[in-house]
């Protein structure tokens, strides 16, 4: 007999019993379950009522969306996350004032003989156990929940998840009144365990004054002939259990007609016991014997052939015996024809029924095949869906390192697959294009489809690539491959020429600017200063330090190069004085690891060296600090560009070879972000307009712009 799920819940008998919270039971319609809350708060106002509110729409919302193929712990460890997640959100933005050491709640699903609880707070959640002596074990659920959690917050309110499974003769109670206190433990068990969950619920409410504020709900896995009780509260439809039967039965028949099916082994099984059955048969022995005859007969009829007169016999023989079978063919040919009409189709139509017979049980038999294959296919898919929504659940509780091991899993599994029919193709790549969603999300990949167009040098000459560029203002200018530099013109898109670099041929490694001045490294290690006023590019003159110089920025009146030489790197520092830069002096007077891959600088008062592996090291006052960025997915393994200022929170990593722009966070050095964009082909430079929402990059001919999703407006 099916075990049936019941459940009831207190309703005030009178408009003068005054309710201190919210008690919320819901049936799942298309399942054997029930999803519950119960909360309250030490003050009633409009702030509880609108906590109130938002609790009971997220557990309205998730008894319709849980379906009949729903896996109750993913979604109600999804549902949690989604209801931390509301209640965290209206704190933070001061909708919402309750202090998270006045609210009590418990919530939870009981779905197909499992439950899972979670709660916050103080509360009365009593489980009983009924155990096969027919004697019940007692648990206080809050303990468990109190115990396992640590101070509550409204980061994460519902931080524990207690779950089990539920037994015939099992009952959970909940309420807002500690009912071990009021009632002698023996009676409110024996209420619980005997009566059906409304009758208990009146008779416990006799236990308290009049006027009480009281929530309670109970739970009760019973017998399904115990449901008159409680037919209103009943969560499986009888259309439902008329759906089992029938699936039942449906399984049944399968398995008689698979007995019944002509099978190969069985007839060889069947000879082999009648050959032992009948070896001692006269028949058997009279058959050895002429067996033995025949093969002598064989014997001597080979030597024979050995001779030329024994083989004219053979061949005499055979050409009689064609002879006979032609003559016999066309006597039974003639034979058929003179036989009436009838008798012909009689043996037509037996023919037809024998082929259409053979061809019926090779089509049965191949189409039992294809349902074995696509039965062994659906639970593979299963199997991965179920990976992905444990991910996912993961994923809401911030649980990265989790999520990530969990798609690992299910990406390995989707490899498997088949791909054998365009059905399975298509699954294989919706599977593989969701991990992927989900995997950047992870990644906290950002992905840019379209970046906006800002101007294309190819449409003023072609073959012309930037080498670098700087921001003045709001003007952008680009060093080009042809020795010039270009202004970027917004309005109308294109580029206009306005200055020549002075060494003809030489273009430019990197530059930068400090107010109005743009100063730019050579691709020979010369240093030039572009005056916007004169239209021109004028040499420096700067004398060259050891080593190869890889970055230039400009800096309070102050020029920084950093230079490698195969083993080392060091940071030289130019001075002005009445005008002009004076001899390089090195700036870096202690360091704990070497700087030979150093590829690029930064600089907001603090330096900051970008190494080629992606690793960034910060110096203060010319001594290296305690310091370190966080884990990337994929990590960076080629970058070559670095870019911050005093104004920002924020240092962006450029990696050509994976087309991204990787984002740190300043102070401390944690990951924030990474976009990617597949426009982005040969990416050389980028600078950051964080006020104005933008990161502009130069990417072969073109200047694109994308508005970083991480800036809050």
């Amino acid at each position: 007999m099916e075990v049936t799920m019941k459940a009831g819940q207190y309703e005030p008998l009178s408009p003068e019993e005054h309710i201190d919270g919210i008690s919320v039971l819901l049936p799942l319609h298309s399942r054997n379950g029930y999803v519950f809350l119960i909360a309250k708060t030490r003050k009633i106002d409009e702030q509880s009522e609108l906590l109130f509110q938002l609790l009971s729409d997220q557990t309205h919302r998730l008894a319709e969306s849980f379906g009949s193929e729903a896996n109750a712990q993913h979604r109600f460890e999804q549902f949690l996350g989604a209801m931390n997640e509301t209640l965290a959100q209206y704190v933070r933005d001061g909708r919402l004032r309750v202090p998270i050491q006045q609210f009590d709640a418990v919530v939870g699903i009981a779905s197909d003989e499992r439950m899972f609880v979670s709660g916050t707070g103080d509360l009365s959640a009593l489980f009983l156990h009924r155990k096969p002596s027919q004697r019940y074990q007692i648990f206080n659920l809050f303990r468990s929940i109190q115990t396992a959690q640590a101070l509550p917050t409204w980061e994460k309110a519902f931080a524990v998840v207690l779950d089990g499974d539920l037994h015939e003769g099992d009952v959970f109670a909940i309420s807002n009144q500690d009912l071990q206190r009021i009632m002698a433990t023996d009676e409110l068990n024996n209420i619980l365990t005997t009566l059906p969950p409304v009758g208990s619920i009146e008779k416990i409410r006799q236990y308290f004054p009049p006027r009480t504020s009281l929530l309670l709900i109970v739970i009760k896995m019973s017998y399904g002939q115990e449901a008159a009780y409680v037919s209103e509260m009943r969560a499986t439809p009888k259309t439902n259990v008329s759906v089992k039967s029938f699936k039942q039965q449906e399984e049944a028949t399968q398995s008689l007609l698979e007995d019944q099916t002509p099978k190969i082994s069985t007839l060889i099984n069947f000879l082999k016991r009648f050959f032992k059955k009948t070896k001692e048969h006269p028949f058997w022995r009279l058959c050895w014997r002429l067996g033995r005859r025949w093969a002598w007969n064989a014997l001597k009829a080979t030597a024979h052939l050995k001779t030329q007169e024994g083989r004219a016999e053979v061949s005499a023989h055979v050409r009689g015996r064609v002879r006979s079978v032609i003559s016999t063919t066309r006597r039974i040919i003639r034979d058929v024809s003179l036989l009436p009409k009838s008798t012909k189709y009689l043996a037509g139509g037996i023919a037809v029924v024998i082929i259409v017979l053979v061809m019926g049980v090779s089509t049965l038999s191949a189409s039992r095949a294809r349902s074995k294959e696509q039965q062994a296919y659906q639970q593979q898919v299963d199997i991965i869906n179920d990976l992905m929504e444990r991910a996912s659940g993961a994923l809401i509780y911030k649980d990265e390192n989790q999520a990530r091991g969990l798609f690992v899993q299910a990406n390995a599994l989707i490899e498997k697959l088949p791909t054998d029919t365009p059905e399975h193709t298509q699954k294989n790549s919706e599977l593989k294009e969701t991990i992927q969603k989900s995997t950047d999300e992870i990644r906290h990949l950002v992905n840019v489809p379209n970046p906006a167009l800002l101007g294309d040098l190819a449409s003023l000459t072609d073959g012309v690539f930037g080498q670098a560029f700087v921001k003045v203002g709001n003007e952008l200018f680009v060093f080009a491959s042809d020795a010039r530099i270009y202004q970027l013109d917004r309005t109308q898109k294109v580029f206009k020429p306005v200055a020549v670099a002075s060494g003809g041929n030489v273009v430019a490694k990197t530059a930068s600017a400090d107010d109005k001045a743009v100063y730019a490294l050579m691709n020979d290690q010369t240093f030039e200063q572009f005056v916007q006023d004169e239209s021109a590019q004028k040499p420096l003159g700067l004398q060259k330090p050891e080593g190869t110089l890889n970055d230039l920025v400009a800096y309070a009146g102050r020029l920084y190069a950093i230079a490698t030489n195969g083993s080392d790197g060091q940071i030289y520092r130019y001075t002005k004085s009445a005008g002009v830069f004076g001899a390089p002096t090195p700036w870096i007077s202690s360091k704990t690891v070497a700087l030979s891959q150093a590829t690029s600088l930064a600089i907001d008062g603090t330096i900051y060296v970008l190494q080629k592996d992606g690793q960034i090291r910060r110096f203060d006052n010319g001594a290296q600090t305690e310091w370190e960025t966080g884990i990337v997915d994929p990590p960076l393994t080629n970058a070559t560009a670095l870019w911050t200022d005093a104004q920002s929170h924020s240092l962006y990593v450029l990696e050509p070879d994976s087309k991204r722009i990787v984002v740190f966070e300043k102070n401390t050095g944690a990951f924030v972000v990474q976009y990617r964009s597949e426009a982005f082909e040969n990416l050389t430079d980028l600078i950051v307009d964080e006020p104005g929402y933008s990161i502009y990059l130069l990417v072969g001919s073109k200047i694109y712009s994308i508005a970083p999703s991480h800036i809050a407006r």
